[in-house]
């Protein structure tokens, strides 16, 4: 789409324009993605989002590629989620439950992506299974939230350590660390929680507790999209061998990292 349509689009899903940018250079050419997403704004415009969903649902059974289109992909997630609300204002609660749990087949994009949404989506469901007499469905997605919520404070700590990681002093960093709930952290944030423990440490030149810490980072992080975490961590692992004498580490975690990209 053009740039003042992504605007449009990004500014109705409460994004910025640059988090749609760089999937947006590698889709389907321009006129077939916009046929797709104008297919279903005026819907989503004049709040029809049952007709928002239908219509996105067919499109996705038609042509299972477009589950690729991230911004389908976002405008549906929206849509299951007021959709789901329109229903509870309504009393419509069976309707509004089938909605949300939809949206919660994405939990493990949104919880990375988007979790506003995915919080939102449980507190929604947790009064509709109370309020339909599912007492105890109702409060175990409470819990669920409220466990959501501990993660996104606790992961806000693990951000503001990574900030100031190279103007701290190292022992505050370490005893900062050390209040954070680590089994709260999702697995991203947890490598970047030993990631942060270890370089305070590398810079106390404890090098042998660092490594013991990068290493609990490349066992967290596997996957590819996390790749940069696993240079960084290869490369200080590579630099705390060589000051223990361990050149032969060294020298292969030096190799790894730059085997990375």
């Amino acid at each position: 789409p053009s740039l003042k349509t992504m605007e449009y689009i990004a500014s109705k899903l409460d994004r910025p324009l640059g988090y749609f940018m760089d999937e947006e250079q590698q889709q389907e050419p321009s006129p077939k993605r916009e046929e797709h997403i104008f297919a279903v704004l005026g819907d989503y415009n004049e709040e029809r989002y049952s007709s928002v969903i239908t219509k996105i649902e067919g499109m996705l059974e038609e042509k299972p590629i477009l589950n690729q289109n991230q911004l389908l992909r976002e405008v549906l997630m929206n849509a299951y989620f007021k959709y789901g609300r329109q229903c509870r204002l309504m009393g419509q609660f069976d309707a509004g439950i089938r909605s949300l749990e939809k949206l919660c087949q994405y939990k493990s994009s949104l919880v990375f992506d988007n979790m506003h949404l995915y919080y939102g989506a449980l507190m929604e469901l947790s009064e509709m299974y109370i309020l339909n007499n599912n007492h105890e469905k109702g409060e175990a997605l409470l819990k669920e939230a409220e466990s959501l919520l501990e993660r996104q404070r606790q992961s806000k700590e693990v951000q503001e350590l990574l900030g100031g990681l190279y103007d701290t002093d190292p022992q505050k960093i370490i005893d900062r660390a050390g209040r954070i709930h680590i089994q709260a952290l999702d697995p991203y944030q947890k490598a970047k929680y030993y990631y942060i423990l270890a370089t305070a440490q590398k810079s106390q030149k404890d090098f042998r507790t660092a490594l013991k810490n990068y290493q609990m980072v490349v066992k967290t992080v596997t996957d590819r999209k996390y790749a940069v975490l696993l240079k960084l961590t290869l490369e200080a692992m590579s630099d705390c061998f060589a000051q223990i004498g361990d050149y032969k580490n060294a020298y292969e975690m030096m190799q790894k990292a730059g085997k990375l990209y």
